[in-house]
């Protein structure tokens, strides 16, 4: 939906043109990118960010993220920005989804879109109470390089696709956008 700025750690490179493949892959310590006539090669990893839209939708073609009680339907679209990365402890890579908040709430799929607004509400509230919780609050995912982890260790997140599927839900994220439960804040 956006063309994508390319960067190697905070070094930018050029542009990802909208609807254009690129291959991410990592050998003997080099990050690469290939797409068309675009090859770059860096220690550094690879962030891809949209240029005009941060609500941009990217696909990631060779993941095949499948929940049965969803359906048949491939969870691998995503919004805003993606990392690909290596943990600090050297031993997994990972394709990081970098969104805005509100975003990230819409794409959780804890639910079923059947259920009752007001239900769906609340469940949009308590989800964006925890996200927020784990973002400010806690550092358990730091050596990975994210926040929360989309599934259900935090919580079930499955992006663009999810949304698609439940836009009762997504009415509810918005109806809801910014509140949270908090219990006995010091203003102080």
């Amino acid at each position: 939906q956006d063309d994508y700025k390319i960067y190697t750690g905070n070094v930018y490179h050029g542009i990802l043109p909208v609807n254009t493949k690129a291959t991410l892959s990592r050998v003997n310590g080099q990050y690469s990118l290939k797409a068309g006539d675009i090859s770059i090669k860096s220690p550094e990893y690879i962030r891809l960010v949209p240029k005009k839209n941060e609500h941009a939708v990217f696909s990631l073609l060779n993941y095949d993220r499948k929940v049965s009680w969803k359906g048949p339907r491939n969870f691998n679209t995503y919004r805003g920005a993606m990392e690909y990365r290596l943990t600090q402890d050297n031993k997994t890579m990972y394709a990081i989804n970098d969104l805005l908040f509100e975003d990230y709430v819409a794409g959780i799929a804890e639910n079923t879109d059947a259920s009752p607004s007001e239900y769906l509400k609340s469940q949009a509230v308590a989800q964006r109470t925890y996200a927020y919780y784990i973002t400010t609050f806690s550092n358990k995912h730091e050596k990975r390089h994210f926040d929360v982890v989309a599934h259900t260790g935090d919580q079930l997140y499955l992006g663009y696709e999810s949304e698609q599927i439940m836009p009762r839900f997504v009415t509810a994220a918005k109806a809801t956008r910014g509140y949270m439960a908090t219990y006995d804040v010091d203003d102080n």
